[in-house]
């Protein structure tokens, strides 16, 4: 009796892991117009991962060494790319302007180069400080700092 309980307990576990699972990575969308879109835009893209977000697409990859994330909207429209950088790997301008503002002692946490449809793109330096809550700070190329966005967790 105990080995019967013991191995339907084994089998119903398995049941509740495996449904817990939403990982939607895909290797492909179900939308050719965005699959010919990210291939257009990224032909040499490698280690490809789909997600589908609500109404969009989301794909990680990597182009060059860099690891990137590309959204597209369900009818195959680009929206953004967000590519992960290092802090050496900024615009002498974006850096100089850091290293001088009021965020110049925060330790960057995380770098990125925001690019998004009929805007110019921006760099995105995650910073953080003992004691405070940690910041998004948006730079333009020439490195004037646009905004800083608190970070709500």
């Amino acid at each position: 009796m105990k080995r019967i309980c013991f191995f339907t307990g084994l089998i119903m576990s398995l049941f509740v892991f495996t449904g817990c699972d939403d990982n939607d990575d895909r290797t492909h969308p179900d939308s050719q117009e965005v699959e010919n879109t990210f291939k257009a835009m990224y032909p040499d893209a490698s280690r490809v991962d789909w997600e589908r977000k609500g109404d969009y697409w989301i794909v990680d990859f990597w182009k060059n060494a860099k690891e990137m994330e590309a959204w597209f909207d369900l009818n195959g429209e680009w929206y953004q790319t967000e590519t992960d950088l290092i802090y050496t790997d900024l615009p002498e301008a974006v850096k100089t302007a850091f290293q001088s503002g009021e965020y110049k002692d925060w330790r960057v946490d995380d770098v990125d180069l925001i690019e998004r449809k009929d805007t110019e793109k921006f760099y995105v330096l995650d910073v953080e400080k003992k004691g405070s809550p940690d910041y998004d700070l948006h730079y333009s190329i020439e490195g004037t700092l646009i905004k800083a966005v608190a970070d709500p967790s």
